[in-house]
């Protein structure tokens, strides 16, 4: 699972972390990112569209600092 710990990222450079890891380690990867610049779900979505498999998150943004990825947001109904 790759994460944005500090919740700084943006949405592009996740696409492009998610590709160069893709590149040198054959195996499924996940997304979890953190909420503190207020981009958790646009990179959660920026990770499963480059291919994330499973995406970490909580409901209504809760967690720690200012949360994680709104699973709310993510998971359409």
């Amino acid at each position: 699972m790759l994460c944005d710990t500090n919740g700084g990222t943006m949405p592009w450079e996740v696409a492009t972390v998610m590709r160069d890891v893709q590149r040198h380690i054959a195996t499924r990867l996940g997304i979890h990112a953190h909420n503190d610049c207020d981009m958790g779900v646009a990179n959660s979505l920026a990770g499963v569209r480059c291919g994330a498999v499973a995406g970490a998150g909580t409901m209504n943004g809760y967690g720690e600092r200012v949360g994680n990825a709104n699973l709310a947001s993510i998971i359409p109904p």
